[in-house]
């Protein structure tokens, strides 16, 4: 849900939330926070109190006005000891509601930011509010990982400051005021703007604007260490599936050359089965040739010559002639 966020400031967190908070005062700044669009920093505004703030005063010069109120009210109402982590001021931070016209944020605003000061004692004990409209942009809410925009906020720091005991962060920060403080925020919103600062989805703030910053800058280093991963396992999957596919070719071509050398047995089959036939067939007729010289010999002595010669000259015609088929099929 939408809702004011207080924080306790300890050390020099004060000073750096207020430098933070005057970013707009015209000075040329290079910021280390990425989300701040300087082109858009001239939309930033303020609200004050005339004879309390001066809106020109400096960041530095808003942190000593604290500290001298502060040593003021001390004075007045002394604590009873004073602790060395000893709490003096508070930071306020406050979006404005989810779909609040444009034209409406700054009474929005100043709603909130007399709420922060009566919550503090009087615009005596609160600083400046500076309302940040160059820091709107999208992010990844961590909850539910998806991508949102955010939303104009502002800042503020206040002396947590209850009547009778002084400056005393302790009693001033319970539960129950800091409900009271979002009630009194939300009721104001519906009668003055007719729009709920509490949404009623009661999920918890999940804390000021860096929280929310450094939140959605993890979801986005997970979410691209998931890439990275589903990248890896996308270049393992490729380069199975390039294996894959390369043995696939091999296999294929195994195939092929198994099958190119099917073909040159059955054809050297083919051409020994058939120097087969013509041996047996040339034994054949050698056969019959040895076969019917013999005869003549017997019968015929006188014709032996002339066959003889007969046999000469047909082997010669038949080496010739296969010669010849030899070199047709070359």
């Amino acid at each position: 849900m939408a809702s004011a966020n207080v924080m306790k400031l300890r050390g020099g967190a004060a000073a750096a939330i207020l430098a933070h908070d005057h970013r707009h005062d015209g000075r040329d700044v290079e910021y280390g926070n990425e989300h701040i669009d300087k082109s858009l920093s001239g939309r930033n505004s303020t609200r004050y109190w005339k004879g309390v703030h001066d809106p020109t005063m400096t960041a530095q010069g808003e942190y000593q006005r604290l500290r001298d109120r502060v040593a003021e009210i001390d004075k007045k109402e002394p604590p009873k000891r004073i602790r060395k982590d000893r709490v003096t001021m508070v930071g306020f931070e406050v979006p404005v509601p989810e779909g609040l016209p444009l034209e409406q944020e700054g009474r929005f605003f100043s709603i909130a930011y007399k709420e922060f000061a009566r919550m503090c004692g009087g615009p005596a004990n609160i600083s400046t509010m500076r309302i940040h409209r160059d820091e709107v942009h999208d992010y990844i809410d961590p909850a539910t990982k998806d991508v949102k925009t955010s939303r104009v906020h502002a800042h503020c720091v206040g002396i947590p400051y209850v009547p009778g005991r002084g400056v005393n962060c302790k009693a001033w920060m319970t539960r129950q005021a800091l409900r009271d403080l979002q009630k009194r925020i939300d009721d104001r919103c519906w009668q003055e703007l007719g729009v709920a600062f509490m949404d009623g989805s009661r999920q918890r703030s999940r804390g000021t604007v860096e929280d929310l910053k450094r939140l959605s800058a993890q979801a986005v280093t997970a979410q691209e260490a998931r890439i990275a991963e589903l990248d890896a396992q996308a270049a393992e999957s490729t380069q199975a599936a390039e294996k894959a596919a390369k043995q696939a070719q091999e296999a294929q071509d195994t195939a092929i050359w198994a099958m190119s050398a099917t073909e040159d047995a059955e054809r050297l089959k083919y051409q020994l089965d058939r120097i087969a036939d013509q041996v047996d067939h040339a034994r054949r007729r050698a056969a019959l040739q040895d076969e019917l010289r013999a005869w003549l010999t017997r019968k015929h002595p006188e014709v032996v010559e002339e066959y003889d010669r007969y046999v000469e000259r047909t082997a010669d015609i038949a080496r010739r002639a296969r010669q010849s088929l030899d070199d047709l099929e070359r």
